[in-house]
């Protein structure tokens, strides 16, 4: 796991190539996750992390990074090191509003070159969502796609820290 790497001084790519996750569609795919051992979780500076992102890119056509909700310097390095960033928001104005002051943090950085989008999960069915229009027009930057409510998927794949690829892509007339 990823928190195997920072025990050493120094990692390789071969090491590096150990912690992703390969997904077969879309092909080239490649998933990097944090820590799943408490013990073995410890904080990542920013330069470990550009070494890291700078070398599973090398490997993979697309690398994805699970970084924590946070402003941090480490989370800001591996934003602004990225082509595309996509912000994962639940379907509720409580979730949107706390995307939008994220949003705001990242804007306060050197991040306007990067491409940014949202995700939204529905954790469970709700009896309002927020309607698709409304949140983009509220975070400024497009909706990509909606998991749909899955509550037992959804939790399931949690607690065995595995995405769920299940998603309802949205196309530009939506």
């Amino acid at each position: 796991d990823i928190g195997d790497l920072f025990h050493t001084e120094e990692f390789a790519p071969r090491d590096a190539e150990t912690c992703l996750w390969s997904c077969r569609n879309p092909a080239g795919l490649h998933v990097l996750f944090g820590s799943r051992n408490p013990e073995n979780s410890k904080p990542i500076s920013p330069e470990n992390a550009l070494t890291l992102s700078a070398l599973v890119s090398e490997l993979a056509d697309y690398v994805v990074v699970d970084l924590p909700v946070s402003l941090a310097e480490t989370n800001r390095a591996v934003i602004e090191g990225s082509d595309f960033w996509t912000l994962v928001v639940e379907r509720d104005s409580i979730s949107v509003q706390a995307a939008k002051l994220i949003l705001h943090g990242v804007d306060s950085w050197n991040a306007a070159r990067i491409s940014m989008g949202v995700v939204l999960v529905n954790r469970s069915a709700l009896v309002s969502p927020m309607p698709i229009a409304e949140i983009e027009t509220q975070l400024s930057i497009p909706v990509l796609a909606v998991i749909p409510p899955a509550a037992d998927l959804c939790a399931s794949a949690q607690s065995a820290h595995v995405p769920d690829r299940k998603s309802t892509r949205l196309n530009s007339s939506h």
